[in-house]
């Protein structure tokens, strides 16, 4: 066992087998005639000793500050993986089709810009997270379980699947720096690639949920009433490609999120000239913003509209 120097003098190190392990050693004190010991701290596995990354089960990747004594995320290139130890391997017997296909599709189509503009710098663990979702309908519990039994593995050796890194890279996703970077990146995709199009489709549809998160609201829609979050969606009208989403709480009616939807569009340089619209999105303010902006549209009538008669 050693005892690292300099800032890392409150550690120490043991070596099993041919991996290193790393514990903060606590203090020692006299209790009844016997040595014992406190403040103890078990790291786990050493990853990167120089940048303090070490890996355990509770904490998954993780990065220790010794001097503070606190627990830091590491960045998502560092995962929990075992080192080759040169050992001889068993031969893997894996599901070759499906990943192999969609691989070489997303590069074929060069949607592999689009999400490599995300930002996530282990990007093994992004493109093994999308074939996951594509090819399979399991929890993400069974995530680390699919991959080792995918071509997955082979195409993208570096992914680390463990369940604190999908939560931290789910976490990632969700920032809004990073939502507008895909958006962008998949309409100039989509203008370059597929179709320039500026009419579109908007509707919305209601995700039922019961999590305890500021979207979730009692919803009246269309007399059903339920527990959710509104998600909606702007299409392109030519193609049927996705252009954006946007998550809303479940008690805001589709009437209020048309002008939003729009200029959100044009945030990202999609100037509409033309939308088609459920019943849910009209209302004379709508039609009288929709016309002042020079935007044609057709709708389905609300009920209790007709033709001849004004609100």
């Amino acid at each position: 066992m050693t005892q690292s120097d300099s800032p890392s003098t409150k550690l120490s190190f043991q070596t099993k087998g041919n991996y290193k392990y790393a514990k903060v050693p606590g203090t020692s004190y006299r209790e009844n005639g016997k040595i014992r010991k406190k403040g103890t701290i078990y790291l786990g596995r050493v990853i990167d000793e120089k940048n303090f990354i070490f890996y355990n089960k509770d904490r998954g990747v993780f990065k220790y500050d010794p001097v503070n004594n606190l627990f830091l995320e590491a960045p998502e290139t560092y995962t929990g993986k075992l080192k080759n130890d040169q050992r001889k391997k068993p031969n893997l017997i894996l599901d070759f089709g499906d990943s192999y296909f969609l691989s070489q599709l997303i590069h074929s189509i060069k949607y592999n810009e689009v999400i490599e503009a995300v930002g996530y710098k282990n990007s093994d663990t992004i493109y093994s997270m999308i074939m996951f979702y594509i090819l399979t309908n399991y929890s993400c519990m069974h995530c680390s379980t699919w991959y080792e039994g995918n071509f997955a593995k082979i195409l993208y050796p570096n992914a680390d699947l463990h369940s604190q890194r999908i939560s931290e890279f789910f976490k990632y996703l969700g920032r809004e720096d990073v939502r507008q970077k895909f958006f962008r990146a998949h309409i100039d995709w989509l203008k370059k690639n597929i179709c320039n199009d500026p009419a579109i489709v908007i509707d919305s549809t209601g995700l039922p949920n019961d999590i305890n998160i500021e979207l979730t609201n009692v919803s009246n829609h269309n007399g059903k009433i339920s527990n959710e979050v509104r998600l909606v969606s702007a299409v392109q009208r030519d193609s049927g490609y996705p252009l954006i989403f946007r998550a809303i709480p479940g008690n805001i009616n589709d009437i209020s999120t048309l002008s939003t939807t729009i200029t959100t569009l044009a945030e990202y340089s999609v100037n509409t000239d033309f939308t088609l619209l459920d019943a849910g999105y009209v209302s004379e303010k709508n039609i009288d913003d929709l016309y002042e902006a020079n935007i044609d549209f057709v709708a389905r009538l609300p009920e209790k509209l007709k033709i001849g008669e004004s609100y």
